[in-house]
């Protein structure tokens, strides 16, 4: 079942419940899709053109954005993963890049509350039930939406959509903070191996992080980068901005900018 939650100007947002493998709720996610205005003839004898609003979907959905550049009909959903939840994250960490995605740029995007397990647990399993909800959230868009993905993480988030990167759904991945350092590795260093190292995914991937990170140096993600394996592994670092405020509302416009500043690698590809 889907409802019309939210609207803004360019965007709508609609809820969509479906069953999951983790815990006895329902799954809900919101997606966030653009919608535009087309201008068509009323007919009337004064001459005035009627404006006809759409939802943006299927080979409309790129025309209402023509600085986009050429035809991205088959675009993939951009499948956004907070913060973990143990420290604080939320699905309100990503909405406002979810927003500007559909509102400012075109691009369908989808949050979700991801279902945690506990500090000590999760950390001993790896995070099992958070990958899985990752997974069947992105295998939910596959079989609904019928596009490929783009997986966005951040901070913790980011190992655990890391860990869904081969989905055979998924085409690339866009993570701010990932947390390779060494007190983060305690609980997320099994992660790793998905997005760097020699077993990691050859898929485009993109990290973004700020320069004062309290979690992971710069030198720590350029080494992880550079081990990473594929054509296309790239390393963003903004200049005097620290962890925590990288993924803070402010800084959620200039996310996406970076974002999309590398489309053509991340959200233009027919794999």
């Amino acid at each position: 079942m889907a409802f019309r939650t939210q609207r803004g100007k360019n965007f709508v947002v609609e809820t969509h419940s479906f069953p999951g493998r983790v815990g006895s709720s329902p799954y809900s996610v919101r997606v966030w899709k653009p919608i535009f205005v087309t201008q068509q003839d009323s007919g009337t004898s004064d001459g005035h053109r009627e404006s006809k609003i759409e939802e943006a979907s299927g080979d409309e959905e790129r025309e209402s954005h023509a600085d986009l550049g050429h035809e991205r009909t088959q675009s993939p959903v951009i499948v956004c993963v907070h913060p973990w939840s143990v420290l604080g994250g939320g699905e309100h960490n990503i909405q406002g890049i979810a927003r500007i995605l559909a509102e400012s740029f075109g691009f369908i995007a989808v949050t979700f509350t991801l279902h945690s397990s506990g500090l000590c647990w999760g950390t001993l399993s790896s995070h099992a039930r958070e990958v899985q909800h990752v997974t069947d959230v992105v295998e939910w868009v596959s079989t609904t939406l019928g596009r490929k993905v783009c997986l966005f993480g951040s901070s913790a988030g980011a190992p655990m959509a890391g860990s869904c990167l081969e989905s055979e759904h998924v085409v690339s991945m866009c993570v701010v903070g990932y947390t390779f350092g060494w007190l983060s590795s305690i609980a997320f260093g099994r992660h790793y191996k998905h997005v760097t190292g020699s077993m990691s995914s050859e898929k485009p991937k993109l990290f973004i992080m700020g320069e004062h990170d309290e979690f992971t140096s710069v030198h720590k993600l350029e080494t992880k980068v550079a081990a990473a394996r594929g054509t296309w592994n790239k390393m963003i670092v903004v200049p005097d901005v620290g962890h925590f405020e990288l993924e803070s509302p402010s800084w959620d416009a200039k996310v996406v900018e970076l974002l999309m500043e590398h489309q053509s690698d991340l959200l233009l590809t027919n794999n």
